[in-house]
């Protein structure tokens, strides 16, 4: 019986360190939030990794339509409160520029998304 209890806990301890090895190595993706407003993007820059994601969220007066750099992607017309989420990958370019008509005329703003370690963090 006490051999049966040894081999069940070393079983066990054996299953408890391969998950914690395998959660370590392994990167959860994240959802970076960027709100779009009327003259900017905020945050300005958005620092995050290759499988993470980036939802927009227009809280600009007027409908906005975001394009990645080399019309690599295209968000479409949103409106005030639409959201518009895209995967990021390595190759994904790091400049998009969101469009829209006021009634003063057409607008345009660039926004920037960052591979390296957000400065705050060390």
């Amino acid at each position: 019986s006490g051999t049966m209890y040894n081999s069940v806990r070393k079983t066990a301890m054996v299953s408890v360190t391969v998950g914690l090895v395998l959660s370590a190595g392994s990167a959860v993706a994240q959802t970076h939030y960027v709100l779009i407003h009327d003259r900017g993007f905020f945050p300005a820059v958005t620092y995050l990794q290759p499988g993470d994601k980036v939802q927009f969220t227009n809280e600009a007066s007027d409908v906005r339509s975001i394009l990645g750099d080399r019309k690599s992607w295209k968000s479409g017309n949103m409106s005030r409160g639409q959201t518009f989420t895209y995967p990021v990958d390595s190759k994904t370019p790091l400049q998009f520029v969101a469009t829209g008509e006021t009634r003063y005329g057409e607008v345009s703003y660039t926004g920037e998304i960052s591979f390296a370690a957000p400065p705050l963090s060390e």
